[in-house]
């Protein structure tokens, strides 16, 4: 028998789970595969996850683009954010196609990133 606060734990972690739906290449929604997992939940199958990042192939460039947009917010460090984008081979171009929010491949054409 489950007890009340472990259904509530659980129920708390998939909650949290689900708002990386959108970045995740994922399948199903992450809430319902640790509901279903753990049996807290009627569901017989877990949803579809049509949050999820299209094109898996992205997921690293998407990565990327999140992680050097937040650096260049926090530190404003353009030379080194267009650097590092260069030397992976990101442009704004592929950064677009990546499927990243235009708040984030915005940032990098602040940068400087062409």
């Amino acid at each position: 028998m489950m007890s009340r606060d472990w259904i509530k734990g659980v129920e708390a972690a998939a909650s949290l789970a689900s708002e990386y739906d959108s970045s995740s290449t994922h399948e199903y929604r992450l809430e319902d595969c640790i509901l279903c997992k753990l049996n807290v939940t009627n569901l017989k199958k877990p949803r579809r996850n049509r949050d999820r990042l299209q094109h898996p192939n992205f997921a690293f460039t998407a990565g990327m683009v999140l992680a050097l947009a937040e650096v260049h917010r926090m530190y404003g460090c353009s030379s080194t954010i267009v650097s590092v984008a260069k030397d992976a081979g990101i442009t704004l171009a592929i950064a677009r196609a990546s499927g990243v929010d235009a708040y984030d491949w915005r940032e990098l054409r602040r940068a400087g990133v062409r």
